[in-house]
């Protein structure tokens, strides 16, 4: 799938063909909030008005292999119609309720009349140093609009958020790391949810032979409450998991790529599911012992460390986490 871009509170993709934005039917009838067909309907009565190559492109069968492949024009389609900006113009003449002239604003300024980036060479158009000034030393606007588009992505594709609450939290984020609010430099700029990224491969697990005397341990599942954390487990049972494999799920992670478990303990702390203490230890709250499980915390050779334990939380957490950010965005960890 494209990058995507949010007009009047509906996601379309970039689509760009010539060297230029353009749009398809079905584009125009979504942020126009208008019947499927309606945008084609109005095309096709007044075709002989629009001028072929400079108000609409029709792509044949042989050219709608990439189109198709990033969704879009359905897998289905022989062929296909885009829309430039005079054709887009020229088409929505007859609409004319309040909506219709809030989309047409924010299509050309927001779409149609941004520069389309160069894929070789991604850099945002901000070029001058002097808007840097106050931020921590090695900033640069590449680097902050990279930021600012990851942690986007990962606010709508991870957590559920709309891309408004997922850039309202990334403007906070930025500014608690990069010492200065750079909300000035994304004013008025489209929001751009970039596609989510592909699923680590994970290695595979090493086969090991075990002695039939070998006793077997048993798997880290326990037989709960089926009214716990909501939905009833299969069987019965369900399995825990550390802070850090619960990372893993969100795909919460450090710049070093690692799972950040102590990201997960700190939602959990907002979610009153457990508390810090002053030397940094986690426990479980009252409410949280209900979905907690603790086992001795054991040193590199195997022995408890005394006064330390692991936490385990039951699995279904994961998705609590999950709901509980997307209904408190600011909550939204920096990953």
């Amino acid at each position: 799938m494209s990058e995507t871009i949010t007009i009047a509170n509906q996601n379309i993709p970039l689509v760009e063909y010539q060297s230029q934005r353009v749009v398809t039917f079905a584009m125009i009838d979504r942020v126009h909030q208008r019947p499927e067909g309606t945008a084609r309907r109005n095309f096709n009565q007044n075709k002989s008005r629009f001028i072929n190559g400079d108000d609409f492109y029709t792509i044949d069968s042989k050219g709608l292999y990439e189109f198709r492949t990033s969704g879009v024009f359905p897998e289905s389609a022989n062929s296909g119609t885009l829309i430039t900006e005079s054709g887009y113009l020229m088409l929505v003449k007859s609409f004319n309720d309040d909506l219709a002239w809030q989309v047409q604003r924010e299509l050309v300024t927001a779409y149609f009349r941004v520069k389309p980036m160069n894929k070789s060479n991604d850099r945002p158009r901000l070029k001058f140093p002097h808007l840097l000034h106050g931020f921590y030393r090695g900033t640069t606007l590449a680097r902050l609009t990279r930021m600012e588009r990851e942690l986007v992505g990962h606010g709508v594709h991870d957590f559920g958020l709309t891309p408004e609450q997922a850039r309202e939290r990334a403007l906070v984020i930025l500014t608690e790391n990069l010492g200065k609010d750079p909300t000035f430099l994304f004013r008025g700029l489209p929001i751009i949810v970039p596609e989510p990224k592909k699923p680590r491969k994970k290695k595979a697990d090493t086969v090991k032979t075990l002695d039939p005397a070998q006793k077997v341990p048993a798997p880290d599942v326990v037989q709960v409450d089926h009214n716990l954390c909501g939905s009833a487990p299969v069987l019965g049972f369900v399995p825990y998991l550390t802070a850090t494999q619960i990372a893993e799920q969100l795909n919460l992670r450090f710049s070093t790529d690692r799972p950040n478990g102590h990201a997960v303990n700190d939602l959990l702390c907002a979610m009153g599911l457990a508390y810090r203490l002053a030397d940094n230890r986690i426990l479980p709250t009252h409410d949280g012992e209900n979905v907690c499980r603790r086992r001795p915390a054991l040193d590199a050779r195997g022995q408890p460390i005394p006064g330390y334990e692991t936490l385990t939380w039951d699995a279904r957490v994961t998705d609590r986490l999950r709901q509980f950010v997307k209904n408190h965005p600011s909550q939204m960890p920096l990953f």
